[in-house]
């Protein structure tokens, strides 16, 4: 019992409960239409729509809206609701769709089979403070837009286990124009991997603001098909799935009008593309640098040093000027006289470009430091590229003080510096670390991480 059963308003809007601390719901504004309600926990009867006899489902309060009207549905927090079969269509020009609750109580909706979507096919439509799970592998695409003015406000989808997950969480066509999105992906950082976050195809004016955690094998947001245009995509993203491409944005081949600049928790920096061409579709993030950066020291992950296996374990983009390189054995390695070589390019090791080694590298405990001279007995050659190499290999037990400085560095931004070891008898692990000084605007090493 209540003493408003009416609910309260002011010059004739409705102040409804919990609105205050709903962020999403205050972005939405106020409303001067119609309102609608919506619980699954209603056992009361037949439903009207009203806060007392909510209707059941989304789709019965879409129905009931008029479009163009300014109308809200609330979605009561706790509300839950299962896809099974194909389509659902919340359609209805207008009409604003706003979960209330927080955390584990804002309402969800599960996607329980493949071809389970939601289709927003009319204009202007909201949807805000919601969660969609997916509970069944690949789920073609979560949402589908389709229509221009929509807003996903503080949107939630999330992958129901490390085997499933939706292929695509938002997905468009090119009549969604001028498009908001404030979104949250959650995932797993092992098992299978969705395809995109969110799919763009042909818009023109978008703001996308995504958060992104877990594994997306093309892009966390991919622009593909048909040429977008003003496309603006901020957040924080850590996609374990690409490896070392560290994907984060991309266009592939086509002329796209676009700006990027997202945090990377994959290499700990801010990432940033625009714009880019064919040439570098492969690989499209670059660090974000407002002011040119003097030296810095990068840490890798572990690189296992088994065998004669190559492992990358930086990457170079734009030019830099290496001064150091070293590394520690966390794990033990017991080698029968071996060579380690440090190298550059898509291959290398010991007996590859290597631009510093070094030898009788043998039963280091762990703690030891690995130094790896930059030998002055290197002789450089300049390739057609503008990358400095090594013409030949020698192997080097020089002190660190005799070292040089080697500058590394293309404009294909598809280059790596590689370790391999020879001579390796048992398994162990070694972390890196580069110093180096950037010398253009943006260069920097990233260190790479397991795919």
């Amino acid at each position: 019992m209540t003493n408003f059963p009416n609910g309260v308003a002011s010059f004739g809007l409705p102040i409804l409960p919990g609105m205050q601390n709903a962020a999403s719901v205050a972005t939405v504004g106020v409303r001067a239409g119609k309102v609608f309600w919506v619980a699954s926990t209603y056992t009361g009867g037949a439903s009207d729509g009203g806060y007392a006899r909510p209707y059941l489902t989304v789709a019965a309060a879409v129905t009931a809206a008029t479009a163009n009207s300014n109308e809200t549905i609330y979605v009561k927090d706790g509300h839950v609701e299962t896809f099974s079969a194909a389509v659902t269509t919340w359609a209805k020009a207008g009409v604003a769709i706003v979960g209330l609750g927080t955390k584990g109580r804002r309402p969800t909706f599960t996607m329980d089979a493949t071809a389970s979507q939601i289709e927003l096919s009319a204009a202007n439509q909201i949807l805000a403070n919601l969660v969609f799970n997916s509970t069944i592998d690949a789920v073609v695409a979560v949402v589908a837009i389709s229509a221009a003015n929509v807003q996903l406000l503080d949107v939630e989808f999330r992958d129901g286990l490390v085997t499933t997950e939706a292929a695509i969480d938002v997905l468009t066509t090119a009549a969604a124009d001028n498009l908001t999105l404030r979104t949250r992906h959650v995932g797993f950082s092992a098992g299978d991997a969705k395809t995109d976050a969110i799919q763009l195809i042909g818009i023109v004016n978008a703001d996308v603001h995504v958060d992104f955690f877990g594994l997306a094998s093309a892009a966390v947001v991919q622009m593909l098909t048909t040429v977008c245009q003003n496309v603006s995509i901020r957040g924080r993203v850590s996609n374990a799935a690409t490896g070392l491409n560290l994907i984060i944005v991309n266009a592939g081949a086509l002329q796209h009008t676009f700006d990027a600049v997202v945090y990377d928790e994959q290499c700990g920096a801010y990432m940033q593309k625009a714009n880019l061409t064919s040439a570098v579709a492969a690989f499209p993030d670059v660090p974000y640098q407002p002011a040119f950066q003097r030296e810095r020291t990068v840490v890798s992950s572990d690189d296992e040093t088994v065998g004669t296996t190559i492992g990358t374990v930086f990457r170079v983009i734009g030019q830099v000027l290496v001064t150091e390189v070293f590394g520690e054995v966390t794990t033990a390695i017991n080698n029968a006289s071996g060579t380690i070589g440090i190298s550059y390019g898509s291959a290398g090791g010991v007996g590859l470009a290597a631009f510093c080694s070094v030898t009788t590298h043998a039963a280091d405990a762990d703690g030891t430091l690995i130094v790896m001279p930059l030998a002055q007995t290197e002789i450089a050659l300049i390739s057609t590229d503008g990358i400095s190499r090594a013409a030949t290999v020698r192997a080097s037990t020089a002190g660190i003080g005799t070292r040089n400085s080697w500058v590394l560095g293309s404009a294909a931004q598809t280059d790596q510096i590689l370790t391999a070891r020879e001579g390796v008898a048992t398994a162990g692990v070694t972390r890196w670390t580069v110093r180096y000084v950037p010398l253009s605007q943006g260069a920097r090493i990233l260190p790479l991480f397991p795919a």
